[in-house]
């Protein structure tokens, strides 16, 4: 008994000895994220479930961010486009979409749903369902780079 208590001090001893003099190493910042592109639904008026008419007019605020990385020689924007009875499709028209004016940042984008209550072809989905689409421009095209959940309405 006396031989093992014995031991297990002089191994603590041994331990406390090997570890004097050694440097402590500085704390690593935690690595940080890289950038990404984003568009978030801050608000939206009427608010997605609520009951909409073709007098109806949305409003909907929507913060976005792009990635350092994200260049485009033709600028951005944020799209609202709408649900189309043809299978995974949507559609918008008329003046659906506000230029970014810088990187990140707010904005308002109102659409009257009387652009698009009435139209045969393409014709929206009913219940009406919007989703708001940060887009990169090229030319007379765009690309998707960032979009919202689908917001539905009832009628």
């Amino acid at each position: 008994m006396a031989f093992s208590l014995k031991s297990s001090a002089m191994g603590f001893l041994c331990s406390l000895l090997l570890s004097c003099g050694k440097k402590e190493e500085a704390a690593k910042p935690a690595p940080v994220p890289p950038e990404v592109t984003s568009l978030t639904l801050e608000s939206l008026t009427p608010a997605a479930g609520a009951i909409v008419s073709r007098t109806s007019t949305l409003t909907a605020q929507l913060k976005y961010s792009l990635a350092d990385g994200e260049t485009s020689s033709d600028g951005y924007r944020v799209a609202i486009l709408f649900a189309s009875t043809t299978s995974n499709s949507t559609f918008s028209v008329g003046s659906n979409n506000v230029t970014l004016p810088n990187r990140k940042g707010t904005l308002t984008l109102q659409y009257p749903l009387s652009l698009i209550w009435d139209r045969t072809n393409p014709a929206p989905a009913h219940p009406i369902t919007c989703y708001y689409y940060l887009q990169r421009v090229s030319g007379n095209t765009s690309t998707v780079i960032a979009q919202t959940p689908a917001q539905t309405f009832t009628e």
